[in-house]
């Protein structure tokens, strides 16, 4: 499935088709209805996530230079490529674990993906960072000395938009779990490009839907200097700015800061924004602010605001990258926190299957 697309390969497709003959392959809601792959979130549907998105890696493998999946010695060969600073240890273990699942062909879990074959498995610290995921991935295809078949991530938007354009001079599939940024969605620029997420068009909604909820017509914006941050910010505004008849929406502060090449927020550009904040008058100053970054971003930039003593009053609302995340409580910040958290639907038969394998 590409993007917005359900699918990786042209519904005429053989795997397509066994795919969509077999309903209980799919996650479902609370009324037992078949869940948009565009819908899964929440970190115990991490593997449910990747896992399905094996079963149609058998179909997109039907792509470019990988027609038929396997090598000459049977195996398939997969890349995995995680930010682990952003806690995608998890999703690393989870990854493994599903490779080790699906090379037992006899324990009742999907069974049937890619019969017959040997996934190796070899995985990567992408680092959240475009030149270093371009690395990463380089490594990958040389680790056995053949020729990648498919990538599992990496989770940030920026890395991977640079390594989708590699999976596409290679003819392989590139699948994220996590990477949101609009920009993806342009499957004439990402073609081999999948995800199973939704781009951040509706979260750019949501946020506004939240703050106007309390009623409050002015924010302040902060964000990272990633496509993540910068694409989310986009989209808000467009919802945001301007008057929507009885309110008008403004933004009295809009900051980037920049990060360090291993990725860290830059003290001095952290500095910077929290100085354009104070220096405007207490009628002008923002007392809620948006603050679109990664986990890690995140808490260095609360953090930051905690140590100058000014935030008693403040409102951080946050994105789903980060709202949650244990390393804000651990900022000690006296501000009020609140934002998006993705849904998990802790009911769902094959969510609480998958858990009682891996336990």
């Amino acid at each position: 499935f590409n993007t917005d697309q359900w699918a990786c390969y042209p519904p005429t497709d053989p795997a397509l088709a066994e795919f969509l003959a077999h309903p209980e392959w799919w996650l479902r809601d609370d009324h037992g209805n078949p869940v948009e792959f565009a819908r899964f979130h929440g970190e115990e549907r991490r593997m449910a996530r990747l896992g399905l998105g094996w079963m149609l890696l058998a179909g997109c493998c039907s792509l470019g230079a990988a027609q038929n999946c396997a090598a000459d010695d049977g195996d398939v060969y997969i890349g995995g490529m995680f930010d682990y600073r952003l806690g995608d240890n998890a999703d690393r273990l989870h990854f493994e674990h599903a490779v080790w699942r699906l090379n037992e062909e006899s324990d009742g879990w999907h069974d049937d993906v890619l019969p017959g074959a040997t996934v190796a498995a070899d995985t990567r610290d992408s680092r959240c960072d475009p030149s270093a995921a371009v690395r990463k991935m380089w490594e990958l295809g040389h680790s056995w000395g053949r020729p990648l078949h498919a990538v599992i991530g990496p989770r940030c938007s920026g890395a991977a938009m640079r390594t989708a354009e590699i999976a596409e001079l290679q003819g392989i599939p590139l699948l994220s779990g996590h990477s949101s940024s609009p920009a993806l969605s342009d499957a004439a620029r990402y073609p081999n490009f999948f995800r199973t997420t939704g781009p951040d068009g509706r979260q750019g909604k949501t946020i506004r839907a939240l703050l106007r909820y309390w009623g409050w017509s002015k924010v302040g914006v902060i964000a990272t200097d990633t496509e993540y941050a910068r694409g989310l910010v986009e989209l808000f505004k467009e919802e945001w700015l301007g008057s929507h008849g009885n309110w008008v929406g403004s933004i009295p502060v809009d900051c980037v800061v920049m990060r360090n090449q291993d990725t860290t927020a830059s003290q001095g550009s952290m500095e910077q924004c929290f100085q354009k904040i104070w220096r405007l008058p207490p009628h002008q100053r923002p007392r809620v602010i948006l603050l679109a970054a990664h986990g890690h971003n995140a808490a260095e930039i609360v953090q930051k605001s905690t140590d100058s003593g000014r935030d008693t009053g403040r409102i951080w609302i946050g994105t789903d990258a980060w709202t949650g995340w244990s390393e804000i409580e651990q900022t000690g910040t006296e501000a009020l926190v609140m934002g998006l958290t993705p849904a998990t639907n802790y009911d769902a038969p094959e969510n609480a299957d998958y858990l009682a394998k891996f336990n």
